[in-house]
């Protein structure tokens, strides 16, 4: 059995280590943080989840949609963390 090395790279891990640990205090909206935070973290899933089935332009796409949720959702202060973990997986998937 082959594991495409995308699969396996550390870069999803810190993406979903950064996002479940945003504090509610990181969100614009905190009343909506958990709602928003499980949105993020779901959109997270189905990139990695595209990934797995080699649909890496699908991949690229909806890390894309995280990415903008991220900037629309997050602190400013917050959003450069989680952007360059997202940015560095979409360059992966070129």
């Amino acid at each position: 059995m082959q594991v495409k090395p995308i699969v396996i790279d550390f870069g999803w891990g810190n993406i979903k280590s950064a996002l479940v640990n945003l504090p509610d205090s990181g969100f614009v909206a905190q009343q909506d943080a958990s709602t928003q935070r499980r949105s993020l973290v779901d959109q997270y899933v189905a990139a990695f989840r595209k990934v797995e089935v080699a649909s890496n332009d699908d991949a690229r796409s909806a890390l894309k949609t995280l990415a903008a949720n991220v900037s629309a959702w997050v602190v400013p202060d917050k959003q450069p963390a989680v952007a360059t973990l997202v940015d560095g997986q979409i360059s992966k998937l070129a």
